[in-house]
């Protein structure tokens, strides 16, 4: 039998191999397979659910003073009064409907206000004349809550007006009652925040309203020294009360205690209730940047960074009442000065329609830039200028308010939140509709509301989250069919929120399959 010669020297090759003959290694070949198709299907990964409610305030101030916004009209009948009524319940089903969540409503004037009150008179503006035949702030106040809108009792503290007011006031007037406390400048009378007893008075009012009404909050205005205040006649004042501090640092302190005083009588027995102030558009003067000395610092004495310190202010809403390098610097430096207090703020509607002639672009551009700078809404001045459509900023409005928010949230220190809410239960009723029911966590000792949340799988798994309500105060809701359409399967979560928008954390979810 023949043997091939390729065979041979295969042979010898081998040996050589074996025996480690020869100085040189050959390393052996690797061989690399040709890859496969995965044929194991993986699951999309599914994202961690974050909460899809945008916290934001949008806010009005609704006068009532000389019945700017309401009412238009007094009313001495009772046909008369049901016409003044309804002429508020359409203004606040506008806002509804244009997603406005929160009211400033003034409910004191100069010295009067607008509710039967053992402190103060009660103002002649609904009437013409003496008392309503019924309680305008109750009235508001309830059909505010009906429309889940806010109702922030909006006072002016220091002005108390001219002569001629304070005489129609009679003898309750507190100018009349306690005339030491006040101080006659520019030919109008002013509450001076410099006597104790002035301070105390101021606050005795606020806690007459916490107690007798459930507002939301308290809003200051004018919660200041007046226009020209360099000539505010207080001096004797001053030497009286002031001790080694400086004129300045004094009213500064003398409005940071009046802050103190108001926050105190406001949520002593009303916790949930909300302090705020409308202040100076601009918190101080700028390096370099045009605009004067009119700020809430330098100007009237407003020190907003001490009352965030001292705990006594729970949000501002300054009034921006300018365009252009009056504008956006300032509001930058509200933001760089007070980073973690939430700032709403407010915007002149009114220049758009008086002498001022700005275009309505200026108002869109402003809401932009404070959500872009993440600021906690906005708020305009006033409720009869955003209520026509010849101006534009209906549309406006319209426009960015399009999607559903959900309160701003208040955090104060030392605060607590909410418990974790307990997984809801899912079932399916007989006539097909789905009803989510919850218990209140065990050991939750505030009032809390509860939100709820829909996550949507469809039949490609893209997931879709959704706000399905807030506000929720029973144990028990049914989804509705729109909200559900198109998924396959659906996971719900719960939350607990307390009376100052505070959420606490979401419940586990439960799932269920649709069918």
């Amino acid at each position: 039998m023949r043997i091939s010669r390729s065979i041979v020297s295969l042979t010898v090759l081998f040996t050589l191999l074996i025996t480690g003959c020869g100085t040189k290694k050959i390393a052996p070949r690797v061989i690399v397979l040709p890859s496969k198709e995965d044929t194991v299907a993986t699951a999309p990964p599914v994202k961690p659910w974050v909460s899809p409610a945008k916290e934001e305030m949008r806010g009005v101030w609704l006068t009532t003073i000389y019945g700017l916004d309401w009412p238009q009209r007094a009313a001495n009948t009772a046909e008369a009064i049901r016409r003044q009524k309804d002429e508020l319940c359409r203004i606040l089903d506008r806002l509804q409907r244009e997603k406005f969540n929160t009211v400033f409503f003034q409910v004191r004037h100069r010295g009067d206000v607008i509710y039967p009150s053992a402190i103060e008179p009660q103002s002649t503006v609904f009437t013409g004349t003496g008392r309503p035949d019924y309680d305008p702030l109750d009235f508001a106040l309830k059909e505010c809550h009906k429309r889940g809108l806010a109702f922030h009792a909006w006072l002016v503290v220091t002005p108390l007006g001219p002569d001629r007011h304070i005489r129609s006031l009679g003898s309750k007037s507190v100018k009349n009652q306690h005339p030491e406390w006040c101080v006659r400048h520019n030919n109008l009378w002013y509450l001076n925040p410099g006597v104790p007893e002035a301070r105390k008075y101021f606050a005795s009012i606020v806690s007459e309203i916490v107690n007798k009404y459930p507002v939301d909050g308290i809003h200051l205005d004018y919660m200041r020294y007046p226009e020209k205040a360099k000539s505010f006649a207080d001096a004797a004042t001053h030497k009286r009360f002031g001790g080694s501090m400086s004129l300045e640092t004094w009213r500064r302190r003398n409005l940071s205690d009046l802050m103190a005083d108001v926050h105190q009588a406001a949520t002593e027995k009303t916790p949930w209730v909300s302090v705020s102030v409308a202040t100076l558009g601009r918190l101080r003067q700028l390096a370099g940047v045009r605009g004067g000395n009119w700020t809430a610092y330098e100007g009237v004495y407003q020190d907003p960074v001490v009352w965030a310190r001292e705990g006594t202010v729970d949000f501002l809403v300054p009034m921006m009442y300018y365009r252009d390098d009056l504008f956006y610097p300032f509001l930058e430096d509200w933001k760089a000065q007070l980073p973690t207090l939430p700032i709403v703020p407010g915007l002149a509607t009114y220049r758009v329609v008086d002498n001022s002639n700005w275009p309505p672009k200026v108002i869109a551009d402003q809401i932009d830039s404070a959500r872009s700078l993440g600021f906690a809404g906005v708020c305009f001045f006033r409720e009869e200028q955003i209520r026509h459509e010849s101006n534009g900023l209906p549309q406006i409005i319209r426009e960015r308010f399009a999607e559903d928010v959900v309160p701003m949230p208040v955090h104060r220190k030392g605060s607590v939140l909410p418990k974790t809410a307990e997984a809801p239960r899912l079932t399916r009723r007989p006539d097909g509709q789905i009803e989510v029911r919850w218990n209140k966590t065990a050991g939750e000792t505030s009032a809390v509301h509860y939100r709820l949340f829909v996550r949507k799988f469809d039949s490609a798994d893209k997931i879709e989250d959704k706000l399905a309500a807030d506000g929720i105060d029973e144990g028990t809701y049914i989804l509705s069919h729109a909200l559900i359409k198109g998924a396959k399967r659906i996971e719900v979560r719960l939350q607990a929120v307390d009376r100052l928008h505070v959420a606490g954390p979401a419940s586990a979810p439960t799932s269920m399959e649709i069918r």
